[in-house]
């Protein structure tokens, strides 16, 4: 027994050629992310704004993302701080992931 389905034909067509246009691909890291955290000994009066400009100043590409998460204030180190941060990095995918710079 065969049914027959009535499809308006450019629509159909139309909702197909949608479908692939919506389509992403986007390369998987042949490393996942990273993160790593890190304390600083820093002075009193120092932003976190400056460490972060500082860090982003060294030009590493692979560093995406660096935050904060916790300040330490203790009475042995009174003019003194120290800021607990984490940074996370990652390699973007490589062209040709065989390829080594072993020279």
């Amino acid at each position: 027994m065969f049914f027959w389905l009535n499809w308006n034909s450019t629509r159909f067509y139309a909702a197909i050629e949608a479908a692939k246009e919506a389509r992403r691909y986007e390369p998987v890291p042949r490393f996942p992310a990273v993160e790593r955290d890190f304390s600083l000994l820093l002075a009193d009066g120092t932003k976190f704004s400056e460490v972060t400009k500082t860090i982003q100043s060294l030009g590493i590409a692979e560093i995406h993302g660096i935050e904060a998460t916790d300040l330490f204030r203790g009475k042995k180190c009174p003019c003194r701080k120290i800021l607990a941060a984490g940074a996370r990095h990652s390699s973007e995918p490589r062209s040709d992931p065989d390829r080594r710079a072993d020279h």
